[in-house]
């Protein structure tokens, strides 16, 4: 039977938001940090970095694991050119790709990649694009067997084009395709996505004299992806604001009349007719970011002007939305809220969304979150940095949440002073949940009520990597797969044990067993007993009185050292 106890000898991390701690270094100015988190809570963060050896910046990263935290940051730049923005992807096998989106100088841009393997290191700064005028959007995606997918917008100065590659240790780089072709004149990249399996789905948007389009491609299993078509009509001439993919759906949303009404489509076996999501003929709706994860669930958050000032959120699932909530907090007349906001959302469907805002009566600039739960709904808002200086000049941040609910948040912090002093800096905040869920724990041996002869047992199973089994005091080893075996002592008749598995949360499981032992020794002392009182009733010799004598004594002293030695 599985029962939930009290922890043993262990201790969970905090509950709740703590930070913000400084990752980077000082420096006079940085490019937007990019942050990619597995389901396993591990992560990568990378970002530009002002470096003043070489007066440009440079691409930075840091490792993150929920055990032990930041690792100390690299850089994974040569400092020849100057880094504008990075796209950052982790994989399960802790293989990472960094993409470096480089000025020239010159008004044009190239696009870099470094890749790191555990057992290689960081191979740094491969030139996949020269000389080009001109790269937007740029997405990265996992593709089954551990390559990598990266598309990106990219103008020659006449042309626009989506290209997309695919790299691996075995082959490096395959040739570059143009995703769009020639259907598109002017086509930028909304979003990608992928499933586990490969296919998925690429999101388009083009502007044609002020009317916006917007594309879906899929793809197949096999690298192919399909000629892109429409999924809003271009007489509809709203404005793009935001696309967001789901396996082999997605969602697209755009503005009409002026940022006075908000329209979404969506894919749901078969492409929706325009909804209406937000009208009025007061306020503004001026920016959006929308996050939808593989099972269709998301969070379109926007930030309204006007009588309606602050950020507001709709959830969506499986092509249902809900209804707009407020997520930030009342501040006082005269305060506002940047355009810097981001969104994430899990698995399974919860989320976090980060914004900042300046208090004039706290006359400063902070960093709010607020979570979002489909049963709860939404945490409430919480300031979470400490105070930065009105006049901030900060670039957008970026969060994650994984499968359990922990959050991480990356930004920078400016003081933006008159002088180039180098004082800005990277920081990082995390939110943890607490734990409750008790380790997995199977007892295979031994079996209940199992009978045993010798004055020990062998008790195996198996539980989590991460946790601690203990049984009648004695800690016995795990290996990485979660196994577990040990001797444990035993004495004569019944033997109640239980065998507890604690995880790093400080959360158990107890399996109790009983064991009998039968032991033969004590079965030989009470047959000799019994002789000697048969020899006695029966009048024998002393010779034999003395025999029988010696051979109890014997078997006691036995009895007497192995219970010593136990």
């Amino acid at each position: 039977m599985l029962t939930i106890c009290l922890p043993i000898g262990a201790t969970a991390p905090p509950t709740g938001w703590n930070g913000p701690e400084p990752l980077s270094s000082q420096a006079s100015s940085f490019s937007s940090p990019d942050l990619y988190q597995l389901d396993d809570g591990r992560a990568v963060m990378a970002w530009g970095q002002w470096n003043e050896a070489v007066g440009m910046n440079v691409p930075h990263v840091s490792f993150y694991d929920p055990a032990s935290g930041w690792e100390e940051p690299t850089t994974v730049g040569r400092g020849k050119q100057d880094c504008q923005s990075v796209r950052c992807l982790l994989q399960e096998n802790g293989s990472a790709m960094v993409v470096s989106v480089y000025s020239l100088g010159t008004g044009d841009m190239t696009l870099s990649v470094s890749v790191y393997a555990p057992e290689v290191g960081w191979k740094l700064d491969h030139q996949l694009v020269g000389k080009t005028a001109s790269i937007g959007d740029v997405r990265l995606a996992q593709l089954p067997g551990g390559s990598f997918l990266l598309a990106w917008t990219e103008s020659d100065g006449s042309h626009s084009m989506v290209r997309y590659s695919t790299w691996s240790w075995e082959d490096g780089w395959s040739e570059l395709q143009d995703l769009a072709g020639d259907l598109l004149d002017s086509a930028s990249l909304a979003d990608l996505d992928l499933r586990p399996d490969g296919t998925g789905m690429a999101l388009l948007v083009e502007n044609n004299a002020g009317l916006w389009t917007a594309y879906a491609s899929f793809r197949s299993p096999n690298g192919s992806w399909t000629v892109p078509s429409p999924v809003t009509q271009d007489n509809i001439g709203g404005r793009i604001v935001g696309a967001n993919t789901a396996g082999s759906g997605a969602v697209a949303v755009y503005t009409t009349n002026g940022n006075r009404e908000l329209w979404a489509v969506s894919w749901h076996d078969g492409w929706s007719a325009p909804e209406q999501l937000f009208s009025s003929s007061t306020a503004y709706s001026v920016e959006h970011h929308l996050d939808v994860n593989q099972a269709g669930q998301g969070l379109l958050v926007q930030r309204r002007t006007a009588d309606q000032i602050g950020y507001y959120a709709i959830a969506f699932n499986g092509g249902t939305w809900g209804q707009w909530e407020r997520v930030s907090p009342e501040l006082p007349y005269g305060s506002s809220w940047t355009s810097d906001f981001v969104v994430d959302v899990n698995s399974a469907g919860e989320g976090v969304v980060a914004f900042r805002g300046s208090d004039i009566g706290l006359g400063r600039l902070d960093h709010y979150a607020n979570l979002y739960s489909p049963s709860s709904g939404w945490q409430g808002p919480e300031r979470i940095s400490r105070a930065l200086p009105f006049g901030g000049e900060n670039v957008p941040s970026s969060a994650s949440i994984d499968p359990s609910g922990n959050v991480l948040y990356g930004f920078v912090a400016r003081s933006n002073l008159i002088s180039p002093v180098s004082s800005d800096r990277l920081y990082v905040n995390t939110y943890h949940v607490e734990d409750k869920t008790p380790p997995r724990l199977v007892v295979s041996s031994p079996a209940p009520m199992e009978r045993v002869n010798v004055s020990s047992v062998v008790v195996s199973g198996t539980t989590d990597p991460d946790a601690k089994v203990i049984v009648a005091g004695i800690e016995l080893a795990v290996d990485a797969g979660g196994n577990f075996q040990g001797r444990v002592p035993v004495v004569p008749g019944e033997n109640r044990l239980s065998v507890t598995a604690v995880d790093e949360h400080g959360n158990q499981a107890t399996v109790a067993f009983t064991v009998f032992f039968d032991d033969p020794l004590q079965e030989e002392l009470a047959q000799a007993r019994h002789d000697l009182g048969s020899l006695k009733g029966h009048g024998l010799l002393y010779l034999g009185l003395a025999s029988a004598a010696m051979v109890v004594g014997a078997l006691s002293v036995l009895l007497y050292l192995r219970g010593r030695k136990a």
